[in-house]
């Protein structure tokens, strides 16, 4: 394949955060390839804007992926050893297979991660956690569970099971918060952020169904507060400097309470700020950094959740926000262009395509038009919203939003993929709505 372009970038993961990334590159003329394992959730494998590779899972196959990449490699810029194709993981599984073979990729292809060591700490949570308290960061009380080897008969046969710390086996307050301390481990095994457990039979109960190749959880405390305490903080950091960041607040996430935001807007919270570069200093981060905090209602001040060493899912509001498109300037920078002033790559670096110029305040709404679905339906399931409400809040978000996920105009194919999940959410809306009419419409019910 002859090379059109010296700039190659490999996108690695096609769910909607990759698929977004491609596309902040694509409407600026660089060459993307995009990697699939062909789940069906990795939507961006629909696309025809661009070249999709399917390719071995990262997790399952880490040689396999790595003989695939090399391949690809060679198919996209031959024996010209002098270009690098530029890789942005996209899950935390891709990043932590970058970090751990960097010394065996760096010489065939560019990315921006932090050091080996800052990396290993990042990978467990509560490492992190632990770090961050020494940064002067307000950290939920948290636990580690590890397995331990219990025998089960006279045989000499054994089982594992968690073993709880006497701190937490005789704590009262819940609930308390279940999850993966290795989340590329964790999410292997389930589609949800973690359980909540509201008593202790609940958390054993959800113990007892974790798989046996996940070896370590964290139990925290959960900070109580509406969806709307939840912030984060987003930044590209190349050379020790601050290229660009953004501050976002969940609207709405689902499932409710725990799990990914499905209506996000641009925000404003100076206290997420400090904190947020506090970390950074103290750990030395570099590349693109996201945090998650909570406003805990009982002082105001943010509790550090975690932080993720890679991009995510609303990075598209970078591209409206005067933080600058992250995947462009990450881009810019591992090719020597000068991310804030130099326009080779684009000519128009401060006005987007369609002649918006950038916003440089807040209010700016990011909306998951399924995933908002799911929320307000289970919203209204809870009995927290009634029908009436949670459509108006639907049709509320999507005239509101700037940035509609996944749907690009001349590119549907993926987008509805995506929404033909939206069947389910039909099925709710119908039972909702006879429910309403049983009781007699706007008059006499929800």
């Amino acid at each position: 394949m002859k090379l059109q372009n010296p700039i190659v970038v490999f996108v690695l993961g096609l769910f909607d955060t990759g698929y977004s990334v491609a596309h902040l590159l694509l409407d600026h003329s660089i060459e993307v390839w995009g990697f699939t394992t062909g789940d069906v959730s990795e939507i961006g494998q629909y696309s025809k804007t661009f070249p999709v590779k399917f390719s071995p899972n990262v997790g399952k196959d880490p040689k396999g992926f790595c003989k695939f990449l090399m391949e690809t490699r060679l198919q996209v810029v031959g024996m010209n050893s002098s270009v690098r194709p530029i890789l942005i993981p996209c899950s935390d599984s891709y990043v932590f297979w970058i970090s751990e073979r960097r010394e065996e990729l760096k010489s065939l292809f560019q990315f921006e991660l932090p050091s080996p060591e800052i990396m290993s700490i990042f990978q467990s949570k509560q490492l992190q956690g632990e770090i961050a308290e020494r940064a002067g960061l307000e950290v939920p009380k948290t636990w580690v569970l590890r397995r331990r080897e219990i025998s089960v008969d006279n045989c000499h046969n054994s089982s594992t099971e968690f073993e709880i710390p006497s701190e937490l086996n005789s704590i009262q307050h819940y609930p308390l918060f279940l999850k993966g301390n290795f989340s590329y481990l964790w999410n292997q095994n389930f589609s949800v952020k973690g359980f909540v457990c509201r008593d202790k039979e609940d958390l054993m109960r959800h113990l007892a169904n974790v798989q046996n190749n996940i070896t370590s959880l964290v139990v925290q405390e959960v900070i109580e507060g509406s969806e709307d305490s939840l912030f984060e903080f987003s930044a590209l950091i190349v050379d020790k400097k601050i290229l660009g960041s953004i501050v976002t607040q969940k609207i709405r996430q689902f499932p409710p309470h725990f799990g990914v935001g499905s209506a996000v807007q641009v925000s404003k919270n100076i206290e997420v700020e400090k904190r947020a570069l506090k970390l950074i200093e103290a750990a030395q981060l570099t590349g693109i950094v996201n945090m998650e905090f909570k406003i805990d209602p009982r002082d105001g001040r943010p509790r550090y959740i975690e932080t993720n060493l890679r991009v995510w899912q609303q990075i598209e509001l970078t591209r409206y926000h005067q933080a600058g498109n992250f995947a462009l300037r990450l881009v810019k920078s591992l090719v020597g262009a000068n991310p804030e002033t130099d326009t080779k790559l684009d000519d128009n670096v401060d006005q987007e395509i369609d002649g918006a110029a950038r916003d440089t305040g807040t209010q700016i709404l990011w909306v998951d038009p399924l995933y908002n679905a799911y929320s307000l339906a289970a919203s209204q399931k809870l009995g927290i919203l009634s029908f009436i409400k949670s459509l108006y809040l639907y049709f509320h978000d999507l005239r509101r939003a700037r940035i509609i996920s996944c749907y690009y105009r001349y590119d549907l194919v993926p987008f509805f993929h995506k929404m033909k999940k939206g069947l389910i959410v039909v099925h709710f809306l119908k039972i909702w709505v006879r429910r309403w009419v049983a009781l007699g419409g706007p008059r006499n019910g929800k």
